[in-house]
């Protein structure tokens, strides 16, 4: 029974990997990155080596002085960065979004998911995979302005579906007031007025090599209300000081949020892959 339940779980292991390898970096280097959400098609648009210029800043930046040196968040804000690809762990939360959104209403005020912001939007993705579920009000945000350009564009090139999304309802409105917007917004920034979040959605941000994670963090205090929802994806990627997701927990911790693992078998049976998590992040009681 033993050797069975182990040949069981390693044909499931087996089965999992096969099956990501169907879908995981087959539109990575595509101009557009094709998906579908809920019958609707969409054609999200990339820009090709943004990430492989960030690179070379990154690199340049550690041969100058201290003084000339920038923080990783800065130097990302130059040019796309790695936010102009529609990445694995952003496909693996679309489509947890769209098996679990009647979960996430519940969890949120359990009504409907009014307003929803994405932090480090990249492309777009994520916020269009939202207005798309039935969310009314979508902010998509990144740091990067011209990032930001290229989510204006997705969004633009797809409102036609979103104006004719289905609300709570089950009803189409062909006047619907669903509105998906994008602005530049850089992690604990003050001064950029977003709306309450009942819903915060965050894909492939925690990159230590890349972006320090404490201001995401904050970022995420500063927007989270007593009853907003943050749903984070996260690829794991070895980093040599300390494990990201531990990290993570811990600096949520220090604000009063908590942070809990979705297991495996609630993520989509197609897209999802061992090294990528889903997290839901909450406020504790009387943390607020």
């Amino acid at each position: 029974a033993v050797n069975d339940n182990a040949n069981s779980s390693n044909s499931e292991r087996l089965r999992k990997i096969v099956g990501s390898l169907s879908w995981r970096g087959r539109h990575s280097q595509a101009g557009f990155f094709p998906f579908t959400i809920r019958g609707h098609e969409l054609q999200i648009k990339q820009v090709m080596g943004g990430e492989h210029e960030t690179s070379r800043i990154m690199e340049d930046a550690t041969t100058k002085d201290d003084e000339e040196n920038k923080d990783a968040t800065a130097l990302c804000l130059v040019g796309y960065g790695t936010g102009a690809t529609c990445w694995p762990a952003s496909l693996v939360l679309c489509k947890y979004l769209e098996r679990s959104w009647s979960d996430i209403i519940h969890n949120t005020n359990g009504r409907s998911v009014k307003t929803v912001i994405e932090l480090g939007g990249g492309t777009g993705m994520v916020s269009l995979a939202a207005a798309l579920l039935g969310a009314e009000t979508v902010v998509c945000t990144d740091g990067s302005e011209d990032v930001v350009r290229l989510a204006e564009y997705n969004i633009a090139q797809h409102m036609h579906l979103i104006e004719h999304v289905e609300k709570g309802n089950n009803n189409t409105n062909s006047d619907s007031n669903v509105s998906v917007s994008a602005c530049c917004y850089r992690w604990g920034e003050s001064g950029v007025l977003l709306p309450s979040a009942d819903l915060i959605l965050v894909s492939d941000c925690v990159l230590p090599k890349i972006f320090p994670i404490a201001p995401l963090v904050d970022a995420l205090d500063d927007l989270m209300g007593a009853k907003t929802l943050c749903i984070v994806s996260y690829e794991h990627r070895h980093f040599e000081e300390y494990h990201p997701r531990d990290k993570f927990i811990e600096l949520a911790e220090s604000k009063g949020l908590s942070v809990y693992v979705v297991p495996m078998i609630d993520h989509d049976h197609l897209y999802s892959a061992e090294d990528i998590e889903i997290w839901q992040v909450k406020r504790k009681a009387n943390c607020s």
